[in-house]
């Protein structure tokens, strides 16, 4: 029998097994963290485990969050995360981005950049990871994508192709379909397609 799928509201078994658990006394399952807004962006930053929360505390340069008995363990820090996105995004919004992306590096809290759109073609990691791809479409100019996000060594994503012009694979598609040479001439002629 198959497990019912999870919906968008978050009901599924899994979360009536976490529900469960948490009546025994077992961790719910982690929420989720945010988006945060800094003084001149918006960056992302999570901290799940015990370890991930004090470098939060430590970073954010709030060290008294780890004496506060909302956020004592993983439990209560889910419980309270309301009040604990409020802390965090009064912190975050005190000062740059990048100010605070080295401060969570540097104490080990998972984090990074939310990007605009014209950041994106020279990120480090964009560049290196090469998921934007670059073609030449006819009649347009060079054209960027980003390339399918799995890789295979032994079956390679193909670069992307430019899209077709209108009707340039008219001949060979009707062919295939049983049409004649002057069937698809007849068409043509009387504009039926480009």
């Amino acid at each position: 029998r198959r497990p019912p799928r999870s919906t968008l509201d978050g009901s599924s078994a899994a979360s009536d097994v976490y529900k469960r658990q948490a009546d025994n006394n077992v961790i719910p399952p982690p929420s989720h963290d945010k988006i945060f807004k800094t003084s001149d962006g918006y960056i992302t930053a999570g901290a799940v485990s015990d370890s991930e929360w004090k470098g939060m505390c430590k970073a954010l340069e709030h060290p008294e969050w780890l004496d506060d008995p909302r956020f004592a363990t993983q439990q209560l820090r889910n419980t309270n995360k309301d009040t604990r996105y409020e802390l965090m995004a009064s912190a975050l919004e005190t000062d740059t981005s990048d100010k605070w992306l080295d401060a969570l590096d540097r104490h080990d809290v998972p984090c990074a950049p939310v990007l605009q759109r014209a950041q994106l073609f020279d990120n480090p990691q964009i560049i290196n990871n090469e998921i934007i791809s670059e073609f030449e479409q006819p009649g347009v100019g060079p054209i960027r994508q980003a390339r399918p996000a799995a890789r295979f060594s032994k079956t390679p994503a193909e670069k992307p192709r430019p899209a077709p012009e209108l009707g340039q694979h008219n001949n060979e598609i009707l062919s295939e379909l049983g049409f004649t040479q002057a069937e698809i001439d007849n068409l043509s002629e009387s504009k039926i397609i480009g």
